[in-house]
């Protein structure tokens, strides 16, 4: 009986590798069209969320890991307040978000003075920044091996004449069949600042 459990077990196991794990074929990113739909359906949520981060002086990533290990994570939930980070949850419930990444303040203080320990006072930081803001709206795989982001991302001046106007989830196919390359990454212009970004890593 327990032969008999084992090789069913092992069966399963077999057809699971074979349908999800091998290689990153089970990945299903949701298309560009369906993105672009959503952002123009929560296109005021999506601009409330930048203008809540501009006001974050320290930080990078919202909501934090938890348990909190970075103080300056900490400090960017302290400088918000519970309000706003009530609002800014808020928001990305309604966009389809799940984590967001952004420039703050203290980032290009830190860019700027090539000093990634430090936390100086808030007064000492600069008085403005290029926004740059990252949406993760799907994200699967593994942190070794095959993996697939796709975001939205607000990009503040950036040039669109790099952005791709085809469907950005064949890049996983272009990238799976070049033996050469490890890993790849294209956006798509919606309007304004606002792109589609797909990061694959084979």
């Amino acid at each position: 009986m327990a032969s008999r459990f084992l090789q069913v077990l092992l069966s399963a196991t077999v057809v699971a590798f074979i349908t999800v794990g091998c290689g990153n074929r089970g990945f299903n990113p949701p298309s560009d069209e369906d993105m672009i739909h959503n952002f123009y359906a929560h296109e005021d949520a999506f601009n409330e969320i930048t203008e809540i981060l501009l006001n974050c002086p320290y930080g990078d990533i919202y909501p934090p890991f938890y348990p909190i290990g970075s103080a300056t994570d900490s400090l960017c939930l302290s400088s918000l307040g519970n309000e706003k980070c009530t609002r800014l949850d808020s928001l990305l419930a309604s966009v389809g978000g799940r984590r967001l990444y952004f420039k703050s303040r203290h980032t290009l203080w830190q860019i700027e003075h090539g000093d990634f320990s430090s936390i100086p006072p808030i007064e000492e930081l600069p008085d403005t920044i290029v926004p740059s803001i990252s949406i993760i709206y799907y994200s699967a795989g593994w942190s070794v091996g095959p993996s697939v982001d796709k975001q939205y991302a607000y990009r503040f001046a950036e040039d669109s004449t790099y952005a791709v106007n085809w469907e950005l989830n064949d890049l996983i196919e272009l990238v799976r069949n070049d033996p050469d390359a490890p890993g790849g990454m294209a956006s798509r212009h919606i309007e304004g600042d606002w792109y589609i970004e797909l990061w694959y890593d084979k």
